[in-house]
């Protein structure tokens, strides 16, 4: 396998991982993603452009509770996927192809396909929350307006009382 597409697999993976670590909570953003595999998160987005690899070696580096992954990243195997520890979501059933050896890879032509479709779930994630939070505020607002109003009705019903 020629080696930018051994080094494009390895993006794939990598970006994939951070979807599915981002999307089960293991993970907030991708700063901390970054953070966590020793890159500046600038480098994740240089990636999911494909302006920018990210080194086997840089690879190697990762510790702590992400480098169980190290391997799938680097060789493909012993995916996470395989184990059951990820689910393929609806994204990456319609992208993912899975090998003969276990290993799951993005057909060639798909990469843009998938970086779409990733944005556009991780917008409408986006838009949910922005959404939530919104009808938390209008709540909260509706409270205020009754609150405001049964002070209205007492001080009306106090004026009254003195005026009678």
């Amino acid at each position: 396998m020629p080696y930018n597409q051994v080094n494009t697999d390895i993006g794939i993976r990598l970006l994939t991982l951070y979807n599915q670590l981002k999307n089960t909570g293991k993970v907030k953003s991708q700063k901390e993603f970054a953070e966590k595999i020793g890159i500046l998160p600038s480098h994740i987005t240089e990636i999911k452009k494909g302006r920018s690899r990210i080194s086997v070696k840089k690879l190697q580096e990762i510790t702590g509770e992400l480098e169980k992954y190290k391997g799938w990243l680097i060789t493909g195997k012993n995916s996470p996927f395989a184990s059951g520890e990820f689910q393929i979501d609806e994204i990456n059933a319609r992208t993912v192809e899975r090998l003969e050896d276990g290993r799951y890879v993005i057909p060639e032509g798909m990469w843009m396909d998938y970086m779409r479709r990733i944005e556009t779930q991780n917008e409408n994630d986006a838009n949910k929350e922005m959404l939530k939070a919104l009808e938390e505020e209008v709540s909260a607002l509706r409270e205020e307006i009754l609150e405001l109003k049964k002070t209205n009705v007492q001080e009306d019903n106090a004026v009254c009382a003195d005026v009678g």
